[in-house]
């Protein structure tokens, strides 16, 4: 275990966050070729993965206005489905462009989970 809050921000996660837009005047079924002739996707095969996120804040927003986010996120349906708790902070960068620490655990279900926030600084 990190014997400070200092050595375990050292050893946290970086997220790195590029956020795209496209025109709307783009039908969705086309967004995969146009993104794969990206220079930096040219060659990836396009994947599809539904996701349902839920954002948890205070009433009085403590979270966003420290810059932190708290998301419980269920990936994939069914009886594969995953439920995954992310805690991030430290948003640096431009609004496209983003840089934070994160941590992610398994949950067992929508709400959020004291026990993976407690291995968080």
């Amino acid at each position: 275990m990190p014997r400070s809050t200092d050595e375990t921000r050292r050893r946290a996660p970086r997220e790195i966050e590029l956020k795209l837009a496209l025109p709307l005047a783009i039908p969705p079924k086309e967004w995969p070729a146009r993104l794969a002739s990206a220079a930096p996707l040219s060659g990836r095969e396009a994947t599809r993965l539904r996701v349902h996120s839920v954002y948890y804040d205070t009433a009085d927003q403590t979270l966003r206005q420290a810059q932190a986010a708290l998301r419980v996120r269920q990936v994939g349906t069914g009886a594969v489905a995953q439920w995954r708790q992310t805690f991030k902070i430290g948003a640096t960068g431009l609004a496209a462009l983003c840089e934070r620490e994160e941590w992610e655990a398994p949950v067992s279900g929508p709400a959020p989970s004291s026990t993976p926030l407690a291995l968080t600084p």
